[in-house]
């Protein structure tokens, strides 16, 4: 029999493994925004993800997040880190279209006689909006990915994604103030192909594990797709 995590001081003769009682015991949740508790939903969740890596046994760690957020009951809880084996295979339902995001901060030098300031940057929001849209008409995409080299086979225009964003940030030290550009973004039509063909493999028995995903070349182009995007934004 496989053993599986348990809480603190009780073993397999003692619980039935049961997937509630798992994720329970496996999710570290002091840093949840409602410390050491689960929502009905991430308790849904987070269950399934047991279930699907042999009742938790192709976990390593998993941690609930401040920014935990299980709004959306159609979707997989976000804020949460899990650590999975290296030899565990990949469930495709544990995965986002936007699992990778990259946030990116560039700090805004003044030019010989310019003054930043609030009122300056409020004048640019518009054009900022304008210049980094929300979706792309050509969005990145799995499509022209070039399987020789892993580069691109055609043009592709740049987008926050659904989640993404870009502003102005400020840091103020006593009387200074530093500004900075900031922009937040994924992959959304790219992350959605690869999950797909995750589980497309999967479905015909030919499921990549943790190591091999991460080493695969499917994965190192969504990847560099996020890390190209956000500094094109």
């Amino acid at each position: 029999m496989q053993s599986s995590p348990l809480p603190p001081g009780e073993d397999a003769t003692q619980v039935p493994v049961h997937p509630d009682r798992i994720a329970t015991a496996l999710f570290n949740t002091q840093f949840a925004p409602e410390p050491n508790k689960l929502s009905q939903h991430q308790l849904n969740a987070f269950s399934e993800a047991v279930r699907a890596y042999t009742m938790g046994e192709g976990i390593h760690s998993a941690y609930v997040l401040g920014n935990a957020s299980a709004l959306n009951a159609n979707a997989f809880p976000t804020g949460q880190v899990i650590n999975y084996k290296p030899d565990a295979k990949v469930e495709p339902i544990t995965l986002s279209p936007e699992s990778l995001h990259v946030l990116v901060l560039c700090k805004v030098i003044a030019a010989n006689g310019q003054t930043l300031n609030d009122d300056f940057f409020k004048t640019k929001l518009a054009a900022l909006d304008e210049a980094v849209p929300q979706y792309a008409d050509v969005p990145i995409s799995s499509e022209i990915r070039n399987e020789l080299d892993n580069t691109d086979d055609g043009l592709w225009n740049a987008e926050l994604g659904e989640t993404g964003s870009a502003g102005v940030l400020v840091r103020r030290t006593g009387a200074s103030s530093d500004y900075y550009i900031q922009a937040n973004c994924t992959v959304p039509v790219l992350g959605r192909e690869c999950i797909s063909e995750l589980a497309r493999a999967s479905e015909a028995g030919n499921g990549m594990t943790w190591k091999q995903f991460i080493n695969s070349g499917q994965f190192a182009y969504w990847k560099q797709a996020v890390l190209r995007q956000v500094i094109v934004d």
